[in-house]
């Protein structure tokens, strides 16, 4: 198990198929919801109400009843059969057993903008014995740096590095959005991939910070996360869920995985929710490989401009890390 200090990682989710846990009822609900209206509308800024036509435009008449009837019954449905973004459209998933795994459709994405995009799946095995260590990723909103976006990434022996990215899942045409991910407009989606295509994209084509963190994770115990991580994704192959920005997210989700191993070890807190705070978050808790300040770790976690320097070099994991 981890050799957790005693202070685990918060963050915890709703999600279908696995024990419910309490969040603190519609108070801390609203709260949070509160402040991710806050944050959506400094990021977004208020578009409509800058432009002076927007206030003269005629409103559109509301959609018939029967219209909307069948619109909410449909959105309360998650499928697997839309039209959904390329990137987006297949579903990665694993064969295992207690020797090791083979991963079906690890993404390995070549992006030259978010619209032009080399898309390429791969199948990777490998033993449990051949993982040896998490690296716990974040990438902070640009405009809402409270906000992040959280993943792992398993390290092979063979110099492989494996990202779990848990994201929204979207149709062609769409965006992402906090507020339309609280109100379930988005399936939920494991993206496997290697870290040129998921590390790539924010750090070069999106022009995001991104900071790579070594977890305090044994060999053994990064198998075990990424064993539970396999069997999610799989789970969604069977069955889709809904997104959820506030309950079933891409931190909420990863500490999930951290709770599957050792129950209870990151309690449920508000702070949590802002997923920005994530990194120090874990520092506090001692989950973190570095005896480093904080902010020393994080400048040296930081790793947009190697990202930016190596993304075609073959070895582009190892020297973003140096």
């Amino acid at each position: 198990m981890f050799p957790f200090r005693p202070r685990p990682l918060p963050i915890a989710s709703c999600v279908a198929g696995r024990p419910a846990r309490d969040l603190g009822g519609t108070i801390e609900r609203c709260a949070v919801l509160a402040c991710y209206v806050l944050l959506a509308a400094l990021a977004v800024g208020c578009g409509r109400l800058r432009d002076p036509a927007a206030l003269l435009a005629v409103p559109q008449p509301p959609p018939a009843p029967a219209t909307l009837v069948a619109e909410l019954a449909e959105s309360r449905r998650p499928r697997q059969d839309r039209d959904w973004k390329p990137t987006h459209a297949v579903l990665a998933h694993a064969e295992m057993d207690r020797r090791g795994a083979t991963i079906h459709n690890v993404r390995r994405c070549r992006w030259d903008s978010e619209s032009e995009v080399a898309i390429r799946y791969d199948d990777w095995s490998f033993r449990w014995d051949e993982v040896v260590a998490l690296d716990f990723v974040v990438v902070p909103f640009q405009n809402a740096p409270l906000l992040a976006h959280t993943m792992f990434s398993f390290a092979l022996a063979d110099g492989r590095q494996l990202v779990a990215s848990v994201e929204a899942r979207l149709e062609r045409g769409e965006a992402y959005a906090a507020l339309a991910g609280a109100a379930r407009r988005f399936e939920l989606i494991y993206v496997l991939g290697d870290e040129q295509d998921l590390l790539g994209l924010r750090g070069e084509i999106r022009r995001d910070d991104v900071y790579v963190y070594r977890s305090i994770a044994s060999p053994t115990e990064s198998a075990e996360i990424l064993r539970d991580v396999l069997e999610r994704a799989n789970g969604l192959v069977a069955q889709p869920e809904f997104y959820d920005s506030l309950t079933n997210n891409c931190t909420s989700n990863l500490v999930d995985h951290i709770n599957d191993l050792r129950p209870g070890s990151i309690p449920d807190a508000l702070r949590k929710r802002l997923p920005g705070h994530s990194d120090s978050l874990a520092y506090e808790l001692g989950l973190l490989a570095t005896d480093l300040p904080f902010p020393v770790a994080r400048r040296q976690a930081h790793v947009t401009m190697r990202i930016r320097q190596h993304l075609h070099d073959p070895d582009f994991s190892k020297k973003i890390r140096r």
